[in-house]
């Protein structure tokens, strides 16, 4: 299970002395009028390329809305809160913000430390895979794409 810190999401297994020195992803959310998508895929690329001169920046990304959605997914990640604290408190990044009032606004934010909590759902319930028994000799091949040498 994770733990929420100051800097962000912990996890397992991660003390807060550890995190110092641990990776942190931020994700962000922004809604943006479909009618501006020139304008944010310009504003976002500005904020990366921005952020890549920064000390401990490590990458990130964005994932453009499905057809007709006002929502922009983001993400950036430093080699420490530390990093991330000076990305975040530099006059680049409040400029950055600043150029997209009227463009954009914030929906959401989240600081991790690891993968734990990305790609649960909502409800915190979890699907798995159910495991097939194996078919006994004799039987038809798997109804993948992969055929058999034999």
């Amino acid at each position: 299970m994770a733990v929420d810190t100051p800097t962000g999401v912990l996890s397992p297994g991660t003390t807060p002395a550890d995190a110092s020195t641990t990776p942190v992803t931020v994700s962000f959310t922004r809604r943006a009028d479909p009618a501006h998508t020139t304008e944010m895929i310009a504003w976002i690329r500005s904020g990366l390329l921005m952020a890549e001169a920064f000390p401990g920046f490590l990458g990130g990304g964005w994932v453009r809305p499905r057809s007709g959605s006002d929502e922009w997914h983001m993400l950036a990640r430093f080699d420490s809160p530390d990093s991330l604290a000076g990305w975040e408190a530099s006059p680049e990044r409040r400029w950055w913000l600043g150029s997209a009032q009227g463009l954009a606004e914030m929906t959401r934010a989240e600081r991790r430390t690891g993968i734990e909590g990305w790609f649960d759902t909502r409800s915190g319930s979890r699907r798995s895979a159910r495991r097939r028994s194996p078919r006994h000799a004799g039987s038809r091949p798997p109804r993948s794409g992969w055929r058999s040498s034999r």
